[in-house]
């Protein structure tokens, strides 16, 4: 199977565990945006000092290899075999294969979302319990937003954005029909109905976290990060 033969809709109406490592392909599945949120995990990681720490969801691997360059030995988990993480489990049990606080940090980047979010809560005490100390987490935020970037030579680019209401986005994918209900690794993001508002998803993390940090990607609003100490 390649990816000249498989489209991407076709592999997004796959269950996670049975999508194929081709997906990952450089050039299929690494976006420039995606490469920025990579940098951000890395940089977020390396501020703890970690000697070791736990990646849930492996994807393609690129976080855990560059945090290897830097002395940071990264175990891997993943519920999708061909991608060969060091422990196939699903996240909603890694209690069945961890200890109690095994890992000085945990990883875990744009996974939740795979799961309905009625499982939020025990994925959450499953995470709080495998890390000792840290838990560095992604979530996919609902958002509309047209991106300006700016840079003088010399100096770094700097990324702003303006944002719109979801009514116009909806509006627009209705008009395009452009739908992402077919995606059946994709349940929800922060913001896309009342349920999952950020107030509720902060209110679910602090009952197993203290928030240290928060913030979205400037070049990429739809990513939410949160830096997080076990309580």
């Amino acid at each position: 199977m390649s990816t000249h033969n498989y489209h991407k809709k076709e592999y997004e109406q796959l269950e996670p565990r049975n999508i194929p490592k081709e997906y990952y392909d450089f050039s299929f599945y690494v976006s420039k945006e995606r490469m920025i949120t990579y940098w951000h995990q890395v940089v977020d990681v390396l501020s703890k000092k970690p000697k070791i720490i736990l990646e849930v969801g492996i994807g393609n691997g690129i976080v855990s290899n560059i945090l290897k360059i830097y002395g940071i030995k990264a175990i891997t988990t993943d519920i999708n075999e061909s991608l060969r993480p060091n422990k196939v489990v699903s996240i909603t049990e890694l209690d069945t294969v961890f200890e109690p606080g095994e890992f000085p940090l945990v990883l875990c980047a744009r996974v939740l979302h795979h799961l309905p979010f009625s499982e939020f809560d025990n994925v959450l005490s499953q995470l709080n319990h495998v890390t000792q100390e840290y838990l560095i987490l992604t979530l996919p935020v609902e958002t509309f937003r047209i991106y300006f970037t700016c840079r003088i030579t010399g100096c770094k680019s700097v990324s702003v954005s303006i944002p719109f209401p979801l009514v116009l986005k909806r509006c627009l994918q209705w008009a395009l029909k452009i739908t992402e209900k077919s995606k059946t690794q994709n349940f929800w993001k922060i913001n896309s109905s009342k349920e999952v508002c950020m107030f509720n998803i902060r209110a679910k993390i602090k009952k197993y976290f203290y928030i240290e940090k928060y913030y979205q990607v400037p070049e990429d609003m739809s990513h939410a990060f949160f830096v997080l100490k076990k309580k």
